[in-house]
């Protein structure tokens, strides 16, 4: 198994962010990135490393303050792997040389992979207030957990929504002799589609902490988001050929508790 990306201590997290910003910013125009991914990643950067200060030092630091530090770090992190798996590691605008700087461990040399033919299940529950867990399923895999052979993990599209509401519509009865009021059947309103927010994991179960779903925000005002709906969707991807990625699953949608 190849180690992963991410640095794991606190330093090397600081240090790695900081090296991956710089080529981001300084080659987004010349990698063909979107628009909104160097001021988003800007923002969250900034962020971080106000937040990293103030656990910098062991013996000033509150708890308050590492769980702050700590459930922040977990949201940009999501992001990172979100960015590097869907826009960087993939890219074939980056030379190979490049990826291995920013220490993203392209694969290279390996047996080609077929196409995805399948769409990812996704199972969700509340694993603690406001976090959700979520388990992908290959379709007829069995019930354990696992990703697709074929794909490096799954790219998800995501967003919080309040509970579609129900309204009532009419149901022709049958013709009679005495016509009657037609009866009243109960018909839901479509779910909103506003443009969802996405992430990326190569792992089959996670947990993702809803406080943190809107970026740039650090709302963590439970009433904002408990009792609405999480709606989420997924695909299998093929981080090293985007043209063998699998179609979009269905919506799957939980009641945040």
């Amino acid at each position: 198994m190849k180690k992963d990306y991410v640095p794991g201590s606190n330093g090397a997290f600081r240090s790695w962010v900081i090296s991956l910003y710089s080529f981001v910013s300084n080659n987004a125009v010349e990698w063909d990135l979107p628009v909104s991914v160097v001021p988003e990643f800007d923002s969250m950067l900034t962020e971080f490393l106000a937040l990293f200060a103030t656990v910098e030092n062991k013996r000033t630091r509150t708890t308050e303050q590492v769980l702050t530090y700590e459930s922040y770090k977990a949201e940009f992190t999501t992001f990172l792997r979100s960015l590097v798996q869907v826009h960087l590691v993939r890219n074939s605008q980056i030379p190979y040389a490049t990826k291995i700087a920013m220490n993203l461990n392209p694969r290279v040399g390996s047996s080609e992979r077929p196409d995805i033919d399948s769409e990812p299940i996704i199972v969700l529950t509340n694993a603690a207030r406001g976090v959700i867990k979520i388990k992908l399923l290959v379709l007829d895999m069995g019930k354990r957990p696992k990703i697709h052979p074929n794909a490096n993990g799954a790219e998800l599209r995501f967003y919080i929504s309040a509970v579609p509401t129900q309204v009532q519509a009419a149901k022709p009865e049958a013709s009679t002799d005495s016509p009657q009021e037609p009866t009243p059947t109960p018909t839901p309103i479509p779910i909103p589609t506003p443009t969802p927010n996405t992430a990326a994991s190569n792992k089959d179960v996670f947990v993702m902490d809803t406080f943190f779903t809107t970026r740039g925000s650090f709302d963590r005002k439970m009433e904002n988001y408990l009792g609405k709906a999480f709606v989420v969707q997924g695909r299998w991807v093929n981080t090293t050929d985007a043209e063998k990625n699998g179609t979009w699953s269905d919506f799957f949608t939980i009641i945040i508790a």
